[in-house]
């Protein structure tokens, strides 16, 4: 009898089991990039104080280096930095599939409506000018991790969706085969003994 064909494994159960989104933005990492020592210092110090791991560079180069190694959930980008700008540094993320999808908030003294525009078009999901008030970009990066939360949770939502329809037919077709196959053999083997002229010129054979 010919192999069974392989089902896959069920996906582990992931809609409805993970832990509330709330709880998870707690835990959040943030990505603090400026070439200037004291704004770090500042805007790292105002996240430790709500809970969020902070990861720190100092150049844009440096940024690119940490977030494949330490990879955040949320990038706070200066825009004027020497050798590679803001800008750059979000372009080339957002180039990236592994990192397109991590929010990413220009912080600038530059308010001018095309640099605002601007960053906004390079894929940054919010531009918060300089001097930083901490109460509005609090809740800004509140506001945009709890989104990129919700969306991570829906692309989880659907990949499980669509592996329970995918072992759904593999178990259909399954199904089909283990129903097929002996009532193949047992028709094989009527259409032998059919055939056999013994048996067919068994007077009792003829019978039934």
């Amino acid at each position: 009898r010919a192999a069974l064909p392989a089902v896959a494994a069920a996906p582990a159960p992931l809609i409805g089991m993970e832990r509330p989104l709330e709880e998870r933005l707690r835990e959040a990492t943030v990505l603090v990039v400026d070439d200037i020592a004291t704004n770090i210092k500042v805007i790292a110090g105002m996240l430790a104080e709500d809970g969020y791991g902070v990861k720190v560079a100092i150049s844009g180069r440096k940024a690119l280096e940490i977030i494949p190694l330490h990879r955040p959930d949320l990038i706070l980008l200066d825009v004027m930095m020497p050798e590679m700008d803001g800008f750059e540094v979000c372009r080339r993320l957002k180039a990236d599939p592994a990192t397109a999808d991590i929010p990413v908030i220009f912080l600038s003294a530059k308010d001018q409506a095309d640099d605002i525009v601007g960053g906004l078009e390079l894929g940054a999901v919010d531009y918060v000018t300089k001097p930083v008030d901490p109460a509005i970009l609090k809740a800004r990066l509140r506001t945009h991790l709890r989104l990129a939360g919700t969306m991570a949770e829906l692309r989880r939502q659907n990949s499980a969706v669509a592996d329970n329809a995918q072992l759904r037919e593999e178990l259909e077709r399954l199904s089909r085969y283990d129903l097929a196959a002996p009532l193949a053999e047992v028709l094989a083997a009527s259409g032998q003994l059919l055939a056999d002229p013994a048996f067919t010129a068994n007077p009792a054979h003829r019978a039934r």
